[in-house]
């Protein structure tokens, strides 16, 4: 499933959106993979991300599922988001994807190919140079309030094909 998202932005909007969708569809312990794979075991994984450059961007929800169930499995996706866009995050969300998005970030530029995708990175889109600090303090200071308001706005079901 495919709606139009938003252009590339390092703290922005996007930026925002992509936490509200961290425990909707953006890991592996996220509410639609653990739907699809761990309580109706249609897959293997599913997930949700954002994908944007300097113009246009996308927000996709996909899952490898069994054949026979593939509209069980689309039914349950657009439930999921459904809920999650009417409802929002529970506390304890909000407070794993503190922990987990900070510690992913930790692992994200250790290699030599990471670390010059990084700076290309910041070239491409003037980025700050500091933007990872940034990043790490929204995380750490964004209320539920704002994640929920834009998990409203970019995962109606009803506003994706």
């Amino acid at each position: 499933m495919v709606r139009q998202g938003l252009p590339f932005d390092a703290t922005g909007e996007l930026y925002l959106s992509r936490l509200a969708n961290f425990n909707l569809a953006g890991n592996f312990n996220s509410r639609i993979n653990q739907n699809l794979r761990e309580d109706k075991g249609y897959t293997y994984g599913a997930s949700g991300y954002f994908a944007s450059n300097r113009e246009v961007g996308a927000i996709v929800f996909s899952a490898q599922v069994r054949a026979d169930a593939t509209l069980a499995s689309l039914e349950e996706m657009i439930a999921e988001l459904k809920n999650y866009s009417e409802n929002g995050m529970t506390d304890e969300e909000l407070a794993f994807m503190r922990l987990a998005v900070g510690q992913q970030d930790a692992l994200t530029y250790e290699t030599p190919s990471q670390k010059a995708s990084l700076l290309s990175s910041i070239l491409t889109y003037s980025l700050d140079k500091d933007y990872l600090k940034q990043r790490n303090d929204i995380v750490a200071s964004v209320d539920k309030s704002t994640l929920n308001a834009l998990a409203a706005k970019w995962f109606d079901p009803s506003n994706i094909n």
